[in-house]
C-alpha cells in the first residue's frame, strides 16, 4: 500500500504537534523532579559530615531488561571502593526484586558505620532503609517509600548508631 508523501507528512506533522506539548511538559516535570532529589542528596551528605561517602549504581541493561540486573554488583563494587563493603549483604538480597538504580549516603557516626539506602526496583517500586553495623551485623529499619534522605535523617542514623552501640 502505498501513502502520498503529503498525506504522510500531514499525519507525521499532526501527531507530532499534538504529542510534543503533552511529553515535553512530562519531560520537564520529570526533570525537575530530579533536580530536587539531586540536591536533598547532597545536602544529605553535608549532613552526614565531611567523611560521608554518596553511593550510586545503576542497572546498565536499559535495551536488554530481562535477567538479574547489574546494578547489585555494581554497587557492592563502588560500596567496596568506598570503605562501605559492609552494604553488599544488603543490596544483595534485592537482586531478586531487579533493581534498576541503588543509591546511599554512608558514614560513620559516634564510631559505629550507618547509611541511608534507596533502591528502586521494577517489581517493589522504591524501598528505602536505615542502615547501622555493629558486632551483631547489620540493623535494617524501613524508612517508609522516599526517593532521597528526609529530613531528620542524620538524628533517625544517629540514634539508630547509639543502638546498635549499646547492643554490642
Amino acid at each position: 500500500m502505498f501513502v502520498p508523501f503529503e498525506t504522510a507528512a500531514l499525519v507525521t506533522g499532526a501527531l507530532l504537534l499534538v504529542l510534543f506539548p503533552i511529553l515535553y511538559d512530562d519531560f520537564v516535570r520529570r526533570w525537575r523532579a530530579a533536580g530536587r532529589e539531586d540536591a536533598r542528596w547532597a545536602e544529605a551528605r553535608r549532613e552526614l559530615g565531611e567523611a560521608a561517602e554518596e553511593i550510586c549504581a545503576l542497572d546498565t541493561r536499559f535495551l536488554r531488561p530481562w535477567g538479574a540486573s547489574t546494578a547489585c554488583q555494581a554497587f557492592a563494587v563502588i560500596a567496596r571502593g568506598a570503605g562501605h563493603g559492609w552494604l553488599e549483604p544488603v543490596a544483595a538480597r534485592f537482586v531478586e526484586a531487579t533493581p534498576f538504580g541503588m543509591r546511599a549516603v554512608a558514614a560513620e557516626l559516634e564510631g559505629t558505620k550507618v547509611a541511608f539506602l534507596v533502591i528502586r526496583t521494577r517489581r517493589t517500586e522504591v524501598v528505602a532503609r536505615r542502615l547501622a553495623v555493629g558486632a551483631a551485623g547489620v540493623v535494617e529499619e524501613d524508612a517508609g517509600a522516599c526517593d532521597a534522605p528526609p529530613e531528620g535523617f542524620a538524628r533517625d542514623l544517629e540514634a539508630l548508631a547509639r543502638r546498635v552501640a549499646v547492643a554490642a
